[in-house]
């Protein structure tokens, strides 16, 4: 017992004489500024076109400045310093919020991060908090980069590597953490404040969980009201689901891996990344003529006309009447007689 009280000294003083270099990791935080900031931006941008706005009450974003940076770096674990390379292993510099209505809200706003980003870790820290017994700080975390398809866009250039953080929590959730914030009841020692937070918290949870019920009981009173309304004017069950929704948000996400509509890249002379975005297009809808019409295009306009012409055919096939197969067929017309011609 002894030997390993000695040995639990000894790390604490090795941990304590090993701290960071104030003046040389503010020099390092202080080059890196610009970047941390450009991600925030970036993020907030992406973020604001992709989540679904019907269910998030705000986002927000902040740099960590340095001081907070600078007290992280310097933690112990273990008597030893827990980061030996901060600016590498806090993932947190730059951190998004997401503060949405109600927990089952967490799940879709998830759905949409990954859709939209590339996540590398999450954590769960409700349950996480509810397998040690603790109540509190309760939110979702995602750990992200801007993804590796966006490194090879301009406006991303140089951003892509710098991980972030995304915290998504409830309404409820967010209330608790800003008082607990500005109380700090743990840091305080008064067992009166620290009751009183917990069983806070506690009435915030069974709250949120009780909105979700409330939300679900609406849900299936609104659909079962819509099935006897429809089936009154003969109209069949009305159980069908429209999925054209979920494919439009699908495809609004994979557009933004790219920063743009394949058509607004087109416009912008950027074809040969409008065919990226055309290919996971049909992809998803391998069926939908106007993919292969918009691809046709894109492949002519970056050289490969044996590749528009053969994608043209699959217009043909599918939907040889369609509009959009009639325009590319007047396209090609025109590019073929100006290449004829030597004006390509």
């Amino acid at each position: 017992m002894s030997r390993h009280k000695d040995e639990m000294a000894v790390k604490k003083r090795q941990g304590s004489e090993n701290t960071h270099s104030r003046q040389a990791l503010q020099d390092e935080f202080n080059r890196n500024i610009d970047l941390y900031e450009n991600v925030s931006s970036s993020v907030m941008s992406i973020l604001a076109r992709v989540l679904p706005a019907k269910v998030v009450v705000t986002t927000a974003s902040r740099v960590k400045d340095f001081d907070s940076f600078y007290e992280k770096s310097n933690k112990l674990s273990d008597g030893i310093l827990k980061y030996q390379n901060p600016l590498e292993q806090i993932l947190d510099i730059v951190g998004i919020r997401i503060v949405v209505i109600a927990q089952r809200n967490i799940v879709e706003i998830c759905k949409s991060v990954r859709n939209a980003l590339d996540v590398i870790d999450e954590e769960d820290k409700a349950a996480e908090l509810l397998k040690t017994g603790q109540l509190g700080y309760e939110s979702y975390h995602l750990i992200c980069r801007l993804g590796k398809d966006r490194a090879k866009l301009d406006e991303y250039n140089g951003l892509c590597g710098q991980p972030f953080e995304i915290q998504v929590r409830t309404a409820l959730q967010h209330a608790w953490a800003e008082n607990e914030h500005r109380i700090q009841y743990k840091k305080s020692k008064n067992p009166e404040l620290q009751k009183r937070f917990l069983r806070l918290a506690a009435s915030i949870s069974s709250a949120d969980e009780e909105f979700d019920r409330i939300y679900e009981i609406n849900e299936r009173f609104q659909i079962n009201a819509k099935a006897a309304k429809e089936e009154q004017i003969g109209s069949g069950p009305g159980l069908a689901v429209d999925q054209s929704e979920d494919n439009d948000a699908i495809l609004a996400n994979i557009s933004l891996l790219f920063g743009k509509k394949p058509s607004e890249l087109l416009a912008e002379g950027r074809p040969t990344e409008a065919i990226q975005v055309y290919d996971r297009f049909i992809d998803r809808q391998p069926n939908q003529v106007t993919h292969y019409v918009g691809r046709a295009k894109a492949r002519a306009l970056a050289g490969d006309i044996e590749g528009g012409l053969a994608d043209m055919g699959v217009a043909q096939t599918k939907a040889p009447d369609h509009q959009a197969t009639k325009a590319l067929h007047r396209f090609f017309a025109r590019l073929l007689k100006d290449v004829e011609d030597g004006n390509a």
